[in-house]
């Protein structure tokens, strides 16, 4: 036999008339489980998204933080070795080119905290790395 029974059902092949009441009880139950699952799954994606928004901003922050660094820095250590190479100060060769070395780096650096605040400002979309090691 297959199929749904609806309200007073009689077994086939019971001679002695035998009635089960199948009672709309299950189905229900059924609806509210399954209504229930698709609420926590809405809620979980919920949850999972507005932490994916706080990391963002964040993230977002932190470059920020990052750019005005870089630039500070950059321009100190360019400074730094500018008054090197012009013998203003007197340090090693060595540490004037560290100097224009860091300098390099922290110009990249500010460049791309840079390139990042332009695409959120923007609307666009960025690349946040999950780990906070990559910032």
């Amino acid at each position: 036999m297959s199929g749904n029974a609806k309200g007073p059902v009689v077994q086939s092949g019971s001679m002695r008339d035998v009635v089960i009441n199948s009672s709309a009880a299950p189905m229900t139950e059924t609806q509210r489980r399954w209504e229930e699952r698709q609420r926590r799954i809405l809620e979980e994606e919920e949850v999972q998204r507005d932490k994916d928004q706080r990391h963002t901003f964040q993230y977002v922050k932190f470059t920020r933080w990052r750019r005005r660094f870089c630039l500070v820095m950059g321009v100190f250590v360019a400074v730094f070795g500018v008054l090197g190479v012009v013998e203003v100060i007197a340090i090693a060769k060595v540490f004037v080119a560290l100097a224009f070395l860091f300098s390099i780096v922290f110009a990249i650096g500010w460049l791309k905290a840079t390139w990042i605040l332009w695409r959120w400002d923007a609307g666009r979309t960025i690349k946040v790395p999950q780990s906070r090691l990559y910032w």
